[in-house]
């Protein structure tokens, strides 16, 4: 017969060990106990009996489970609740307490993206992008990153990765050498971006550039490759 307000406790106590909050820790054991639960209702009495099949029909449960408006559980909840039962099979398992941990082979429900709804209006993208003093040599390096950033959707690190030859203004394309996985690619850039990245190549850059044969296209005051702080 499992002792579930043993094992409630001493995950419990794990947690706490690992710094979780209060309200995290009463969720984390609640969950345990429904777990427990079902455990009992199928006929599962020592920890070693938990299988992978034992798991997998738990995710089943948690997939036709009603609340009381009669509406399934959402799948974040589900992912959720199986998550914490995975935590607790691998504090068992790393405690000792059971031979092999069949949570491993689980699969989770999948979680949709959900776009955000509260994109930006025109007039706060625009409010933005004309924040920048522009009479200053920073002003204009920070006018021409935030129009290239908005053109051409690269990363902030890739941003700060360009190099004076990966900017073709007659082209209006970026060349990105460092992508995602190593590959390189070609970006276009937009009208405005390609006027204020030559604003600032011509009347920003030059008063930021410290090292003669410095490359990077966007400098710090320190003459330097922008970090992710400025």
């Amino acid at each position: 017969m499992l002792n579930q307000d043993l094992w409630r406790q001493r995950f419990g106590e794990y947690l706490e060990l690992k710094g979780r909050t209060r309200r995290t820790v009463e969720s984390y054991t609640e969950e345990v106990t429904r777990f427990f639960e079902f455990l009992e209702d199928t006929g599962v009495e020592r920890l070693a009996d938990i299988t992978l099949e034992v798991l997998q029909e738990y995710r089943l449960e948690l997939h036709r489970h009603r609340q009381a408006n009669g509406r399934p559980l959402a799948l974040g909840t589900q992912s959720n609740r199986l998550t914490i039962i995975v935590m607790f099979m691998r504090y068992l398992y790393r405690s000792r307490f059971i031979v092999l941990d069949p949570s491993a082979g689980i699969e989770r429900p999948r979680v949709p993206e959900v776009l955000p709804l509260d994109l930006p209006s025109e007039e706060e993208v625009l409010r933005v992008l004309t924040a920048p003093d522009t009479t200053t040599p920073l002003g204009l390096r920070d006018r021409a990153v935030l129009e290239t950033l908005y053109s051409s959707a690269i990363r902030n690190t890739e941003l700060r990765s360009l190099l004076l030859d990966d900017v073709d203004l007659v082209r209006r394309e970026l060349r990105v050498q460092r992508g995602k996985g190593g590959k390189p690619r070609v970006v276009p850039l937009g009208d405005e971006a390609c006027a204020w990245t030559e604003e600032y190549l011509r009347n920003g850059r030059p008063w930021l550039e410290r090292e003669p044969g410095e490359r990077t296209v966007f400098l710090s005051c320190r003459g330097q490759q922008l970090t992710r702080v400025g």
